[in-house]
């Protein structure tokens, strides 16, 4: 027994150096298997690549619901936004499904390391001795211990390398998509938000255009008071104010449900109660944006669909890789150790069997051709998509420019036609009520008035959505005060004026 524990501290020794050794020979180091470069810093924050390599994950924070009637006053863009990039399921969705993707890394990294498995075991034998000269002996065996397999794959020809790669690849593909979520739900809520301000603006239009029926209306009855009217003006006046009325209840309802639909896509129940500010009297104009090749070019460098892409086509790459390397021969090792402790007087013992083997695939019905075939072709269909996609963003930041320089050119007109209507309403009503006018060409002018309102309001909702959607197209639709060209979406003064 003594010389048995003599020998096995040395024993132990070197089969630790040599597991070691083992594992610190593999090309990825145990810094590099996770890190908090592959996720944003928190939810609804944007995802920004790593500069160089993996570093360590950190754990995932959940965040608190925030409700905006805890706000007084009016709530802004930028404090909708924030609510919604915490709240609206979707970003959660695509938080999960990057969490996922972080597991589905550590996955395709787990050949990187020994597979070790224990065991431990206890056998009770009873057995028969011969005596001579005729005398059998009956006694019982107890033997107990544990046991230890540890197996590496010494050499797969980059084998591992590229299936890392490729789940590297589609991580930041994930990442990318995570960070085009966060843009969509900008984009849903801003638009949701310019939607509720042109509610609101229409329904100070209608409750104008109250108030200017109303004037017909009291015009027609002093008329007819003095007798230089009749009934049918009268009649008429009072049926121009009630469609008025009938008009803007339409619209209190319509901007209720405005109101409704921005609360749950900010992922707040429908019934919480809160107002939004109102347009800004200074409008952006042409100088606000770059000429159209620039805002291709920034597309192409920035949207978060298209780096996604470019991603998920590097991890098609590198699977197509690994599929050529996995028909290519892997040599393994394996160290089996077995601690034996016996009863009686028999000595405890250690054994260990080292091995090393070559695994060549030489035929497995075509599996490994196949394989090769099937991520060819998801090679080719990712290069087939990312150039889809690249057509489809330069067509939608030509639209979106077009559209937004058409809608500065919409507001300036409306904005005459707002002028001019309101004078012509002016200059008719006072022909009315003096008698040189009919009450048909007040009725017709204040039409007109109505019109020239609606015009403008939604000239000008155009004018903020057509911008919206260009920053979107261009991939620089960023969450407010991350720094942008586009901040002054976000600046509302609440000057409206109609």
């Amino acid at each position: 027994m003594g010389n048995w524990k003599s020998n096995l501290a040395p024993t132990l020794l070197v089969i630790l150096i040599a597991f070691s050794l083992l594992v610190t020979s593999c090309t990825y180091p145990f810094a590099s298997i996770s890190s908090k470069a592959v996720m944003p810093a928190a939810l609804g924050k944007t995802w920004n690549p790593p500069k160089k390599s993996i570093k360590t994950i950190d754990k995932i924070h959940s965040e608190e619901t925030i409700d905006p009637a805890i706000y007084e006053g009016d709530i802004s863009l930028a404090q909708s936004i924030s609510f919604a990039l915490k709240n609206n399921p979707d970003t959660s969705i695509s938080w999960c499904a990057l969490q996922s993707s972080i597991a589905e890394l550590g996955l395709a990294r787990e050949d990187f390391f020994p597979t070790i498995n224990t065991s431990g075991y206890l056998d009770r034998e009873r057995r028969g001795l011969a005596l001579p000269p005729d005398k059998i002996v009956n006694e019982w065996l107890t033997t107990w211990g544990p046991r230890l397999n540890v197996t590496y794959t010494l050499w797969d020809f980059g084998t591992r390398n590229a299936q890392s790669e490729s789940a590297l690849q589609t991580l930041f593909a994930m990442a990318w998509s995570y960070n085009q979520e966060i843009q969509n739900i900008v984009q849903l809520i801003t638009n949701d938000y310019y939607d509720n301000l042109y509610q609101k603006a229409t329904l100070a239009n209608d409750q104008l255009d109250v108030q200017d029926a109303m004037l017909i209306l009291e015009s027609a009855e002093k008329k007819l008071k003095v007798g230089v009217g009749d009934v049918t003006q009268l009649v008429q006046a009072k049926t121009n104010y009630l469609q008025a009325q009938v008009n803007l209840v339409d619209q209190e309802d319509t901007a209720a449900v405005s109101r409704i639909q921005l609360a749950t896509d900010m992922g707040m129940p429908g019934y919480v109660k809160f107002t939004t500010q109102n347009f800004p009297c200074e409008l952006p104009d042409k100088s606000f944006v770059s000429n159209l090749n620039e805002l291709i070019d920034i597309a192409i460098e920035c949207r978060p669909d298209i780096l996604s892409s470019k991603s998920d086509l590097k991890s098609k790459k590198a699977a197509l890789n690994q599929a050529r390397l996995n028909s290519l021969p892997k040599v393994e090792g394996s160290l089996d150790l077995d601690y034996a402790s016996f009863n009686g007087p028999y000595p405890s013992n250690l054994n260990y069997t080292g091995e090393f083997k070559v695994n060549f695939p030489f035929f497995s019905g075509f599996h490994y051709r196949n394989k090769i075939r099937e991520a060819k072709s998801m090679y080719k269909q990712a290069i087939a998509q990312l150039k889809k996609q690249q057509d489809e963003i330069l067509q939608e930041v030509s639209i979106y420019h077009t559209n937004f320089m058409n809608a500065i050119q919409r507001v300036e007109y409306s904005a005459a036609f707002l002028d001019s209507a309101l004078e012509e309403f002016d200059v008719t009503l006072s022909n009315y009520r003096v008698g040189t006018g009919d009450i048909i060409d007040v009725m017709q002018a204040q039409t007109s008035l109505s019109d020239a309102r609606t015009k403008y309001t939604v000239s000008v909702k155009d004018l903020f959505v057509s911008l919206t959607n260009l920053a979107y197209a261009t991939g620089s639709l960023i969450t407010p005060h991350d720094g942008s060209q586009w901040d002054s979406i976000y600046q509302f003064r609440g000057c409206y004026e109609n």
